[in-house]
C-alpha cells in the first residue's frame, strides 16, 4: 500500500508553531516519518507506514518526544496516539508545543 504524507495544510499549521527543528525522512518502512522539535524541548514523531496505528485507513500515529526520546509522561499520552487525520495531527503539535517541564507527570503516577 502507498501511504500518503502529511497535507500541506497540515505542514503549514506545524511550521506555524515555529518549530525549532523538522525533519522528513520520506520513504521509510515503506510510509512516511517526520520529526518536529519545538524550543520547550518537546517533539512529535509522526509516522504513518506498515506498523503504524491507523495505516489500514491512511492515517497517522504520534508519539511525544522529550530531549529526543519517546515520552510517555505528558497529559497528552502515556503512549503513543493513533488513527490521527491530518487536522488531529496538527492539533496534537499545537499540544506539544504548549507543554511545559511541569506538565511532565512522575513515572508512578496512575494515569
Amino acid at each position: 500500500m502507498k501511504y500518503s504524507p502529511l497535507s500541506l495544510a497540515a505542514l503549514y499549521a506545524i511550521f506555524a508553531l515555529r518549530p525549532s527543528e523538522f525533519e522528513h525522512s520520506g520513504s521509510r518502512q515503506d510510509g512516511h516519518y517526520y520529526k518536529v522539535y519545538f524550543p520547550n524541548g518537546f517533539g512529535a514523531s509522526i509516522i504513518k507506514h506498515s506498523g503504524s496505528y491507523g495505516r489500514e485507513d491512511d492515517l497517522f500515529e504520534v508519539a511525544v518526544l522529550f530531549e529526543g526520546d519517546i515520552c510517555y509522561r505528558t497529559p497528552i499520552t502515556n503512549d503513543v496516539v493513533g488513527y490521527l487525520t491530518d487536522e488531529d495531527v496538527a492539533h496534537i503539535c499545537r499540544r506539544i508545543s504548549d507543554l511545559e517541564l511541569s506538565d511532565l507527570c512522575e513515572e508512578d503516577d496512575e494515569w
